[in-house]
């Protein structure tokens, strides 16, 4: 079967595409992706919109209904993440926090912003950061490997650094120490894509030490965070720190699909944005529980 000639083509979306011919309305109405794949969204086999998952025609059409059911298995992951969290944290909270200290449930949204944020900012900007440097390795077994060693050893290491905090001045310098993450956050978003580009020809060795060089110090400061969470937690709620703890573990879990899927949608680098903000959330509900005044122990 000819499908497309000089003297017509079998379907009309061929020949506006060849002519060139309402392009930007068919982009916009067509159930199927017909953008290129970019640099921001390289998802070659992802060629299905939101809107064509449950069209029965498009899971007819070959390979496109492995793309329906890869979109729906991340469908139903976000779903299944999001109601295991709300059943097995969020409500559970909510009857145990009125028999406790903690006092109602309302009184600890504080922590509950800044533990659920850097939980889901954590994933995200991992993620994000995966993906990306996937294309600038060249190879996803390189962007692995440099990312979770990168990442897990330098926010090991910013981790370690907040046990010499003193008491005293333990808040300030605590929400310092976030507003210099959300700072470094936001200028290796900017500054990235084009450094990446910059040196997208380098040999191997020099790639992944730019890689490392720009993981490591957005994840000392990243991992500050959770430490610094959990100290001040104990000093204001010392009964609930146990559901932070189980808050922020569920958020990361979720946080790891979701990315996923807003990489999908929008793009890496609204990913990378989606982290950014859920750290600035972070920084203003600590910033918020720390002017509520609260005892903060030394470290042992």
């Amino acid at each position: 079967e000819v499908v497309l000639s000089p003297r017509g083509g079998s379907y009309p979306e061929f020949e506006k595409l060849v002519r060139g011919e309402e392009l930007v309305e068919l982009t916009e109405k067509y159930p199927i992706k017909l953008d290129p794949p970019t640099d921001d969204q390289p998802f070659f086999f992802h060629s299905l919109k939101l809107r064509g998952l449950f069209n029965k025609e498009l899971e007819q059409h070959g390979v496109l209904s492995v793309n329906v059911r890869a979109i729906r298995m991340l469908g139903f992951l976000v779903i299944m993440v999001l109601g295991l969290t709300v059943l097995c944290i969020i409500l559970p909270l909510v009857f145990v926090s009125r028999k406790r200290e903690a006092g109602p449930l309302l009184s600890l949204w504080p922590q509950l912003t800044y533990f659920t944020s850097i939980g889901l900012g954590f994933m995200f900007i991992e993620i994000a950061l995966m993906q990306r440097l996937m294309i600038f390795l060249g190879y996803p077994t390189y962007a692995l490997a440099v990312v979770l060693f990168s990442l897990l050893l330098s926010s090991g290491i910013g981790s370690f650094t907040t046990g010499s905090m003193r008491a005293e001045s333990f808040a300030g310098r605590a929400v310092f120490r976030l507003a210099v993450l959300v700072f470094v956050m936001m200028m290796l978003g900017i500054l990235t894509p084009p450094l990446l580009q910059q040196f997208r020809g380098a040999t191997n060795v020099v790639r992944i030490a730019i890689a490392t060089g720009l993981i490591f110090p957005l994840g000392f400061f990243m991992g500050m965070a959770f430490p610094m969470g959990m100290r001040a937690a104990s000093g204001q709620h010392p009964a609930s720190t146990a559901w932070f703890w189980g808050i922020n573990g569920a958020a990361s879990v979720c946080g790891s699909v979701v990315a996923v899927a807003i990489s999908l949608s929008a793009g890496i680098t609204a990913t990378y944005w989606a982290g950014f903000l859920c750290y600035m959330a972070a920084l203003g509900a600590f910033y918020y529980a720390s002017q509520r005044g609260a005892s903060v122990a030394d470290p042992a």
